[in-house]
Formats: structure tokens, C-alpha cells, sequence
């Protein structure tokens, strides 16, 4: 969903500058234009005309409609960089309202569902890519990228290279 500049209003294009200035993804950029086009749909406005009541309501009504936490999220941060940071309004957090997280434990399996979907694997390669994510936490993009020396089998740790958000961590 790569946006033509051409086509984008000026103040979109600002937003664009600003985020390439930043370093953001791109997918992170299509996303945050996507939130600002989303709100100037649902108030038929530009968004330098909406006002923070606007704001608040269309956050509100987006929670109302069941929106998830990630995607509202993602509003929020699209919005504080839209009109704080490129535009310069500075609205105070009691504006652009971040909802709490709903609290989740997360899903363990157990070490009998976790043999029994290995055991489904019979190619040892394969077996042995499925044992390193899962045991170390691994992302998917993560395992793609690991080559045999990020991995120091004497301190028993990996070292994940670019990875989410393009920083490099260690793991067990």
C-alpha cells in the first residue's frame, strides 16, 4: 500500500517527511497515513480542521465499535505524531486518550502439546527450526534471518540480528 506523493494532500506529505526523518518502517507509515485518512473519512474534514472534541469522539467511537487495543494504539500514536510533532498543536494527553491494555496471561503449552507437535516433525532440520524459535522466542522473521554464527552454544545464547523494530538483542 505504497502512497503516490502526487496524489496525498500537503499536510499528509508533511507527515511523510516527518516519519522518513524519523527512520520509521514504511509499513509503519502506511499505517499511520491509513489512521489520519480514516479520521478525515469519518468527520468529512481535513484533519487540520478537526478539533480535539472531534478527537476524543472518534477515538471514543472507534473503542464503542470494538476496535482492538493494537489498532486503537496505533491511532493514538499516528495522531500525537500528525498533530503534536509535524503540525505543532500540542494537545495534552487528555486529548488524544491512550486506552489501558486489557491485562492477559499469556499462552504457555504445556511440555506434552509441545512434544506432541514436535513429534509431528520428521524432517530433523525442521524439527530443530521449530525447537530454536520456540524455546529461545524467537520471531518467525527472526529464525529466517539467524545464520549458524549468531549462535554461541558455549554461553547458550543467540544473538538476533535487525530485529523487530531493527534492533539486535541476545537471547537464551
Amino acid at each position: 500500500m505504497s502512497q503516490n506523493p502526487q496524489v496525498l494532500s500537503s499536510h499528509l506529505q508533511k507527515m511523510i517527511f516527518e516519519m522518513e526523518l524519523r527512520g520509521y518502517a514504511q509499513h509503519t507509515k502506511n499505517h499511520y497515513l491509513c489512521h489520519v485518512k480514516l479520521l478525515e473519512k469519518h468527520t468529512g474534514k481535513s484533519a487540520l480542521e478537526i478539533t480535539p472534541e472531534e478527537l476524543k469522539q472518534y477515538l471514543h467511537d472507534r473503542i464503542k465499535s470494538g476496535i482492538g487495543f493494537s489498532s486503537i494504539n496505533i491511532s493514538c500514536d499516528a495522531f500525537k505524531l500528525f498533530f503534536n510533532k509535524v503540525h505543532g498543536y500540542d494537545w495534552p494527553d487528555d486529548v488524544i486518550i491512550r486506552p489501558r491494555r486489557p491485562k492477559s496471561l499469556p499462552q504457555v503449552l504445556s511440555q506434552d502439546e509441545i512434544l506432541s507437535i514436535t513429534d509431528q516433525v520428521r524432517n530433523l532440520k525442521h524439527k530443530m527450526i521449530l525447537l530454536t524459535t520456540y524455546a529461545s522466542g524467537l520471531r518467525i522473521s527472526e529464525t529466517l534471518n539467524l545464520r549458524i554464527s549468531d549462535i554461541d552454544s558455549s554461553a547458550m545464547s543467540i544473538r538476533v540480528n535487525h530485529g523487530k523494530g531493527n534492533k539486535d538483542r541476545l537471547t537464551m
